[in-house]
């Protein structure tokens, strides 16, 4: 059997389509993390409203998220401010 090797545009064109396959699965994912603990918050007794005030002030903590990333301190900041306020968390396992 021959091997066939790709073309300099094949691998460019293979590479576009496997990033937008990652990018859908990503956004899946932390669609399905989302909804995880919109349900659980749902589960201890919070109420819609208070599920949707959660949902509305995420894209500011998201934001502040992305700035403290720019510097590669996203994680730690995020996870660290939590475990100050008292919220039980691990960290990631990917290295800060």
């Amino acid at each position: 059997m021959k091997a066939r090797w790709l073309s300099a545009k094949e691998r460019a064109a293979a590479k576009v389509v496997a990033e937008q396959i990652m990018d859908k699965q990503a956004d899946d994912i932390k669609t399905r993390a989302e909804c995880l603990v919109y349900a659980s918050m749902l589960n201890v007794g919070l109420s819609p409203a208070t599920v949707n005030k959660v949902i509305r002030q995420q894209k500011e903590v998201e934001a502040g998220y992305a700035k403290a990333r720019e510097d590669n301190l996203g994680d730690y900041a995020l996870i660290q401010g939590l475990i100050d306020k008292g919220v039980h968390v691990t960290m990631t396992k990917e290295e800060i």
